[in-house]
């Protein structure tokens, strides 16, 4: 009858030791079960719960600052970390504005007004800028100056940068010393002077002609030849002047009386360039003599035939070749005698590469023979080579590199084809599809639609890809039937409100506080008569509180139409007009002339005034009136020409004060006359710097000097002058270039013209000695080819063992190679490196150091060979039976250890006076 086995166990599946299997209680029930979240990553994570419920854990911890007053603050975290460090503080954060504030961290460009704007802000400066808040003393450099900074006026100050209205004369130049003729208007057809119509104030140095009065009529006996103004002097008529002495050149044989006119020849030279240049000379006689320096030998190298004045610098001819770019040039030779040798450079060593029968002279250009692959285009190509050897090998390309997807074992050149291997998923339809790998590695896994958000209400956690079909958690009321039903809500969180019909206005008679839907029946109690005063629209039951009936009209006192009847206002008030009564009489009018004193206009009422007001009702004797000849607005009223002078005050005259007859007080224009360009009314030049008599404005600018490259024949002003660089003419060509190489014989720079030699100079124009570098060597000694950086030229490499401790050690060797070494404790023989006791056996191998022991017996095990083991009753040198003890165990340096290890040789001292040399392997 024994069906069903005992089966021990917690049968409450309320606790944590629940067994499903069990069907006996043994009361092993301790811990009751309390689902929650245990994720600590989720705000809603329950540290009493000991059961995971993953539908509880909601809201994914997001920790930072969670407070908005802080810079740091994250609106996505909802878990405060103790981020928040700093306080916000707006301000304009934009330094163009005076509103900056360096301690604001937060912009807030409401707050950035008002622009800076730098400038000067001082008035003492020309440079004050009105507009500008911000102060740039910088910007203040000009002090003003008060004073005329017209340069036209007497009263003008140089050092004035503001004019203060003091500029009070106006300069007229010219003569002011009355005393000479420019200070006058001059008539010199009747000698006659008349004031200027403006009078010099500033004397311009024109003063030139003194006055000289007197007689100016030849026709008179009293003409004076000296007078330039007529004084009215002349009196005896029918006189002849003139010189009266026949020796002179001008003798006048007619003349009576002699004027002092007299000229006399005085032959001489008249050059002053010439070396007897006489001054009072009246007429050249061509006499004139000049100098010329020069070499007056004619048997000299430098003979100068037009030279009348030797110069001590003749030379004596020197024959020889002058030719410097030829062999037998001599630099002492100045006439040619065509001897020259031509120099031919190049390599006269008959056993080099390149050379050169013709040449006579070496110039270090010989080249070994260097044999190779010449080809260019081969794939062992030599650039040193100059001779090829037939050794070429064609160009193989290709991937050469063996651990690429396409490695081409024959390729001797790479092309750059090189695909790297790249392991992944290469099929497209896999979620981890990598388009870049070449090689699959099995790796793809399928795509799994659905909604892939934990905290979505339709989380599939078997989805790999979100197919945006996730809902979100939408906590409310689903019950349809509750008043806060939510018809977008999918999870009930017990918040439903059953619906409670009633009065919901508090301020009415049967307000029902409980009710929360209103269903119409809320009382009001009062007078729901219009027609009474305590009428009100809310009340809907009439209480029997009507008693006052409503009497419309105007309840304002003031008002035209008042009633004390009335009480209700209907609107209807009438006023009377502001300042007059309700019958429409003014309520002021002093003068009684029908307008009220409040409204009167004071102003000009006379109709011909210029200020006539119309609507003036009140004269205050203000009216003005126009000038002769002008209306009211000041214009003429008769203008014909249109010019704002009226017509009765027009004045005929030159009106451009450029003119020369300029009339200040013309209106009307009539004829001018002006200087010709550049020139004033007097003929003289406006502006003529260098007191020339060349106006500036017709000055040539150009160069004077007759043997510079730009000499202008035409200018009058000395400009720049461009000379041709020393050793060349004008247009870029060498004066001397023996070899026409294009290099001037003064410029030729002798060197190695070799750009592969060492001292190749990059400057030389003509070929000197060359040298080179080492094989597998560049110009300073370093290695062309040096792959290990080791300064030792791969080409000159040698492998071997660099070890020198080991047995195959090579001292030449500069590449590390396979080293061999000799065992441990053996030498490169196989020789024991230290032995003792000569038993062939090492000593850091033998158990008895220092007692011949080759078979390494030891009876007792101890690690001690017999030989030397004085306390086994073996030993060959047995001691007393009588114990002893281990004082200490010292190294071969004497220093006392405490632990004796492995591979370390140590002598142990015992009490009795006894010392072993123990080593353990």
């Amino acid at each position: 009858m024994c069906v069903t086995e005992v089966l021990e166990g917690c049968t409450d599946p309320l606790y944590l030791e629940y067994n499903a299997l069990a069907n006996t209680d043994d009361s092993s029930c301790l811990i009751l079960v309390i689902e929650g979240c245990l994720d600590i990553n989720y705000l809603e994570y329950d540290e009493q719960a000991n059961t995971s419920d993953s539908e509880m854990c909601i809201n994914e911890v997001f920790e930072g600052c969670t407070d908005p007053l802080y810079l740091e603050y994250n609106q996505e975290a909802n878990t405060d970390d103790s981020s928040c460090l700093t306080l916000i503080i707006e301000g304009c954060l934009d330094i163009n504005y005076l509103e900056y504030d360096e301690q604001a961290n937060t912009p807030n460009n409401e707050m950035c007004i008002t622009q800076i704007v730098e400038g000067c802000m001082n008035d003492n400066y020309l440079e004050y800028d009105i507009n500008a808040n911000s102060s740039d003393e910088t910007q203040c450099i000009t002090l003003v100056e008060l004073g005329c900074t017209d340069v036209n006026y007497l009263e003008y100050n140089v050092e004035a940068n503001t004019d203060d209205g003091s500029c009070l004369t106006l300069i007229v130049e010219g003569c002011s010393d009355e005393a000479y003729l420019e200070y006058w208007d001059y008539d010199p057809m009747s000698n006659s002077i008349t004031a200027l119509e403006s009078i010099p104030n500033l004397d311009d140095g024109s003063c030139s002609n003194l006055i000289v009065y007197g007689c100016t009529n030849f026709d008179y006996a009293e003409y004076s030849i000296d007078a330039n103004v007529d004084d009215g002097s002349c009196s005896q008529l029918n006189a002849t002047y003139g010189c009266t002495d026949d020796q002179a050149v001008n003798y006048n044989s007619e003349a009576t009386i002699d004027n002092g006119s007299c000229i006399y020849l005085i032959e001489g030279c008249t050059d002053e360039n010439a070396d007897n240049y006489n001054s009072e000379a009246t007429s050249d006689n061509g006499s004139c003599i000049y100098t010329i320096f020069g070499c007056t030998d004619s048997t000299a190298f430098n003979f100068n035939p037009l030279a009348n004045s030797d110069d001590g610098a003749c030379e004596s001819i020197v024959e020889g070749c002058t030719d410097p770019s030829a062999l037998n040039y001599e630099e002492l030779v100045n006439t040619d005698d065509g001897s020259c040798i031509p120099s031919v450079f190049g390599c006269t060593d008959v056993n080099s590469y390149n050379y050169n029968s013709l040449a006579n002279i070496d110039d270090d250009s010989c080249e070994a023979v260097v044999e190779g692959c010449t080809d260019s285009t081969a794939f062992n190509y030599s650039e040193l080579a100059n001779t090829d050897d037939d050794s070429c090998e064609p160009v193989i390309q290709g991937c050469i590199d063996s651990l690429s997807l396409n490695f081409n074992y024959l390729a001797n050149t790479d092309d750059g084809s090189c695909v790297p291997i790249i392991q992944g998923c290469t099929y497209s339809w896999a979620l981890n599809y990598d388009s870049l790998a070449n090689i699959d590695d099995g790796s793809c896994i399928p795509y799994i639609l659905g909604c892939t958000d934990e905290g979505s209400y339709n989380y599939d956690q078997l989805a790999n890809t979100d197919d945006g079909t996730c809902e979100p958690f939408i906590y409310g009321c689903t019950n349809p039937t509750a008043l806060n039903y939510n018809s977008e809500a999918n999870t009930d969180n017990d918040s439903c409100i059953p619906i409670i019909d009633g009065c919901t206005e508090s301020g009415a008679d049967n307000y029902d506080s409980l009710a929360n839907v209103n269903n119409g029946t809320c009382i009001w109690y009062g007078c729901t008569n219009p027609a009474y005063i305590e009428y009100n629209e809310l009340f809907n039951v009439n209480d029997g509180s009507c008693d006052v009936l409503v009497i419309n009209g105007c309840m304002d006192s003031i008002a035209c139409n008042y009633s004390s009847d009335v009480n209700t206002d209907d609107g209807t008030c009438e006023y009377a007009e502001d300042y007059y009564d309700c019958d429409g009489n003014c309520i002021s009018d002093i003068d009684s002339d029908g307008v009220c004193d409040e409204l009167e206009i004071v102003g000009c009422t006379n109709d011909t005034a210029c200020n006539y007001d119309s609507l003036a009702t009140d004269d205050d004797s203000s009216c003005t009136y126009a000038e002769t000849n002008y209306d009211c607005n000041g214009d003429c009223l008769n203008d014909t020409d249109g010019d704002g002078v009226c017509d009765e005050l027009e004045v005929v005259g030159c009106t451009d004060d450029i003119a020369c007859n300029y009339d200040s007080l013309a209106t009307d224009d009539g004829t001018c006359e002006y200087a010709e360009d550049y020139y004033d009314c007097d003929g003289n030049c406006i502006s003529d710097i260098d007191s020339d008599g060349v106006c500036d404005e017709l000055e040539v600018v150009g160069c004077t000097d007759d043997i510079a490259c730009n000499y202008d024949s035409l200018a009058t002003d000395d400009g720049i002058c461009e000379y041709a660089e020393d050793y060349y003419d004008c247009d870029g060509n060498c004066i001397s270039d023996i070899d026409s190489d294009g290099v001037c014989d003064e410029l030729e720079v002798v060197g190695c013209t070799d750009d592969i030699a060492c001292n190749y100079d990059s400057l030389a124009t003509d070929d000197g000695i060359c040298e080179y570098a080492e094989d597998y060597y560049d110009c300073d000694g370093n290695c062309i080819s040096d792959i290990d950086s080791d300064g030792v030229c791969d080409e000159l490499e040698v492998v071997g063992c660099t070890d020198d401790i080991a047995c195959n050690y090579d001292s030449l060797a500069t590449d590390d190679g396979t080293c061999e070494y000799a065992e441990d404790y053996y030498d490169c023989d196989g020789n024991c490196i230290s032995d003792i006791d000569s038993d062939g056996v090492c000593d850091e191998l033998d158990n008895c150091i220092d007692i011949s022991n080759f078979d390494q017996i030891d009876i007792d095990q101890d690690g001690e060979g017999d030989a030397c083991d004085y306390d086994d009753g073996i030993g060959i040198n047995e001691i007393s039976d009588e114990d002893y003890k281990l004082i200490k165990m010292v190294d071969i340096f004497g220093r006392e250890q405490k632990v004796h290890n492995r591979g370390i040789i140590l002598f142990y001292i015992y009490d009795n006076g006894k010392i072993d040399k123990r080593f353990i392997p």
